[in-house]
C-alpha cells in the first residue's frame, strides 16, 4: 500500500501459502506435524493422521500460491479480484471437505477410555 502497488498486494497470497506450505513441509520432515501443535486439543487423529494431514494441507497450500499466480499473470486485476473473492473460498471449502474421510479413518477411538468414578 505505501508503495501504491497493486502487484505487491496481489503477490501477497502467493507469499503467505508459499510460507505456510514450507512451515508444513518442514514440519513433515521434522516429523512434527505443525498441524497437530495447533489442532491437537480440537481433533484427536492418529500420528498417522496427523502427517497425512500436514503434508496435504502443504500441497494444497502451494498448489494455491501457484493458483494465484498464474491467475496474477494471465488475468486481469479484476479478474484476480472476483478469483480471490469468490474462487479461494470455494477451493478451500472444497478441499477441507475432501479432507473428511481421511480425517474420519483416522480419528482415535475415545470411546474405549474408562470414565473415572
Amino acid at each position: 500500500l505505501l508503495l501504491d502497488d497493486p502487484r505487491f498486494i496481489q503477490m501477497k497470497p502467493t507469499m503467505v501459502y508459499a510460507l505456510f506450505a514450507a512451515a508444513l513441509f518442514v514440519s513433515h520432515l521434522l516429523r512434527k506435524p505443525a498441524l497437530q501443535l495447533l489442532l491437537g486439543e480440537a481433533l484427536s487423529l492418529s500420528d498417522e493422521g496427523w502427517r497425512k494431514l500436514s503434508l496435504r494441507w502443504g500441497f494444497f497450500f502451494a498448489a494455491m500460491a501457484v493458483v494465484n499466480e498464474v491467475v496474477r499473470q494471465m488475468f486481469s486485476e479484476g479478474t484476480w479480484v472476483a478469483f480471490k473473492v469468490g474462487g479461494f473460498p470455494v477451493l478451500t471449502i472444497l478441499f477441507i471437505i475432501t479432507q473428511a474421510g481421511m480425517m474420519h479413518r483416522h480419528q482415535k477411538n475415545t470411546t474405549d477410555e474408562k470414565p473415572s468414578a
